[in-house]
């Protein structure tokens, strides 16, 4: 694992990363994970990702920091600076930090608030990130303001893993430190955005999960999401 700090070009995103690869050096395709310390120190990443290097083709995962609990609620309410961040900074970055690694066909991911911004990372650049892993998404937020202003005609050729829990069934909450409120339930939220998807035929794998809003589920279905999206 190498450790970086990421830079925006206007200066506004500072963040830490985690760069693995399955190859001594990093090379292949590209997988982009927002909430990178949740999967990081919380999921045993290291070792999925040297278990999948031995079925499929080369591949780095890069890891992004959400620096704070405060920053997530900014940086991931598809918000468009830090998308632009990701899908064009941080591409520039690997490019010239790690020559060897594919730009193209790459996924993008993140769980909860990061899951929300991952979607809308690859709704809006799907010609970099094709592949979108949505662990508990957020698309409750702002009124289900995702599934209002999605355009399925940008993403026909793109592929997305779409989870949630079975207990995530909690409205009119208020979600600290930035009190975001939630007034629809995480699953309802979830099941909208799905099917819509499904309508207007967008390859998506629904995977509801027994259990709640926490990294438990999130762990246990990350090895059979990860070889769906990389196969």
């Amino acid at each position: 694992m190498i450790q970086e700090v990421l830079h925006s070009r206007d200066g506004k995103y500072e963040r830490n990363a985690w760069v693995m690869s399955t190859e001594g050096s990093p090379s292949g395709r590209l997988m982009i994970f927002l909430d990178g310390e949740f999967y990081v120190d919380r999921m045993n990443i290291s070792t999925l990702l040297a278990e999948l290097g031995e079925e499929y083709s080369p591949f780095t995962g890069v890891f992004i920091s959400n620096f704070d609990s405060e920053a997530r609620h900014y940086d991931y309410i598809c918000n468009s600076e830090y998308a632009r961040f990701v899908a064009e900074d941080v591409l520039v970055w690997v490019q010239e930090r790690y020559p060897s690694v594919q730009l193209t066909n790459s996924l993008i991911g993140g769980l909860s608030l990061s899951g929300l911004q991952s979607a809308y990372i690859a709704c809006n650049y799907p010609e970099v990130f094709n592949r979108a892993l949505c662990q508990s998404p957020s698309f409750w937020w702002e009124q289900e303001w995702f599934l209002r202003n999605i355009n399925p005609d940008k993403i026909k050729n793109s592929q997305f893993w779409v989870s949630v829990g079975d207990q995530e069934k909690d409205t009119n909450v208020l979600h600290p430190p930035t009190n975001l409120f939630q007034e629809i339930d995480q699953v309802t939220a979830v099941e909208h955005v799905v099917e819509l998807l499904r309508n207007r035929q967008i390859e998506v794998n629904y995977h509801p999960y027994v259990g709640g809003h926490n990294v438990g589920g999130w762990k246990t279905e990350l090895k059979e999401a990860l070889s769906w999206l990389l196969k």
